[in-house]
């Protein structure tokens, strides 16, 4: 298993809830003896003198194993999920195990990119007041946006699913993985999170300010999501199963 992404805490965080808790450290107990002796032998025509002792002592060696990902193959082992090829209907909080080509992308770098793209308009062949109109907006957009990493996953029924990913959870950083591979990663991957594949009620109307707090976060999703994806997951863990060469 080679794994590219984990979520830690929700790991332990499942595992603690299945079981009686995580399991942090193993610790290898080996019981030992050691042992010396002595013995003084002398002898005259009167006497004899005759002196043996041997000292037993146990001790007690400890090694401590480090179990690393026991936590990952212990909670799929108890989860025991189907591997989807599809999705399943009407996903609402699911945890799935979806399989299928993986693509990831770093928002951040928009952020570096777009100025850029504005300076050199002629390059990308772009009128000067539409590259003026895009980097103010932006500008303006990335104040209040965060500018994530985000995990693709293209299935073979042609359904996609979209999900933000933590940095701190990433095994290898964005630009390593872009340096070698590009935006798409080569093969199969699998991904184990929370699915979510309908959309949520209308709710009821709020107050100005809440409104505004709300179309902020519908511009926030419109960036993300732009109408082709089949639902949106929260990412586990992501790996890929190893062959030998």
């Amino acid at each position: 298993m080679d794994i590219l992404y984990k979520d830690t805490y929700r790991i332990d965080s499942y595992l603690a809830q299945i079981t009686n808790g995580t399991l942090r450290g193993v610790k290898l107990q080996n019981h030992a003896s050691q042992g010396s002796s002595r013995s003084i032998k002398g002898s005259i025509k009167i006497a004899s003198f005759n002196k043996g002792s041997k000292k037993l002592s146990d001790y007690l060696q400890e090694q401590n194993i480090d179990p690393h990902d026991h936590s990952i193959i212990e909670l799929m082992n108890i989860l025991d999920l189907p591997i989807y090829d599809n999705l399943p209907e009407k996903a609402q909080g699911a945890l799935v195990h979806i399989h299928g080509q993986l693509s990831i992308r770093d928002f951040n770098a928009c952020v570096d990119i777009v100025p850029f793209m504005a300076k050199n308009r002629q390059l990308f062949n772009i009128e000067k007041q539409e590259a003026t109109n895009v980097n103010k907006m932006f500008s303006a957009i990335t104040k209040f946006i965060p500018m994530n990493i985000e995990a693709e996953l293209s299935m073979s029924s042609g359904e996609i699913v979209r999900g933000i990913l933590k940095r701190d959870a990433m095994l290898d950083s964005y630009k390593d993985i872009a340096s070698i591979y590009g935006v798409d990663l080569p093969g199969d991957w699998d991904i184990v999170g929370i699915l979510d594949t309908g959309k949520p009620a209308p709710r009821p109307m709020k107050g100005k300010l809440r409104a505004g707090l709300d179309q902020l976060a519908a511009m926030a999703k419109l960036l993300y999501d732009d109408q082709s994806s089949n639902g949106t997951i929260i990412p586990i863990l992501i790996f890929r199963c190893l062959e030998k060469g």
